[in-house]
């Protein structure tokens, strides 16, 4: 039995650290994450592998984190898994209330991996028993710091002016606007070498 887990970058270790425990509890079952090294070969080409293993998942576990619930890329493995009528179980944790989840994936029943009786639920439904559901959630809570909002500890944003317009390369990844590419001015990449 094939389990995709679907997360923010940001999630990697909380991903992971699912998948582990997936693994341990129930040792027929083989867990993708895309973050985790080796899930994607190191010569592979990332879309196709994820889609390969969009395809091979008998089941799904969703992480929805502050992080994740506004990722394109955790609302395509979402459907993905959604439409072709496969297990789809959501998992979060304490720092997403359940008001904060949005349709249509609010209106699905959302287990909390940081809390024991929860975190077996999830786990019963995955066909595997969790051997130590305490242990489980408290790791789940040590690595919430981590990944607290992506983004926060970035609190402006790095770039140039040139001629009057802003091109910036990093910054907050909270709360960003789709917009339009703006092309590179002629010149530009040669005046920067």
């Amino acid at each position: 039995m094939a389990t995709f887990v679907s997360h923010a970058v940001a999630d990697a270790k909380l991903a992971e650290r699912v998948a582990t425990a997936l693994k341990n509890s129930a040792p027929a079952i083989e867990t993708f994450v895309s973050s985790r090294a080796g899930d994607i070969r190191a010569d592979a080409e990332w879309l196709p592998a994820i889609q390969a293993a969009l395809v091979r998942a008998d089941s799904f576990v969703i992480v929805l984190t502050p992080n994740s619930i506004s990722r394109p890329w955790v609302a395509f493995e979402t459907g993905a898994a959604w439409f072709n009528n496969r297990t789809v179980v959501l998992v979060r944790t304490s720092d997403l209330a359940p008001e904060e989840i949005p349709l249509p994936l609010g209106a699905r029943q959302v287990y909390r991996l940081d809390q024991k009786d929860e975190a077996a639920v999830i786990f019963h439904t995955l066909g595997a028993r969790l051997r130590e559901p305490d242990k489980f959630a408290d790791e789940i809570r040590g690595l919430l710091p981590l990944a607290r909002f992506a983004g926060e500890r970035e609190h402006a944003w790095e770039g140039i002016v040139f001629n009057g317009t802003y091109f910036a390369w990093a910054g907050p990844l909270l709360g960003l606007e789709d917009r339009a590419a703006v092309s590179c001015p002629p010149g530009l990449a040669d005046e920067l070498r």
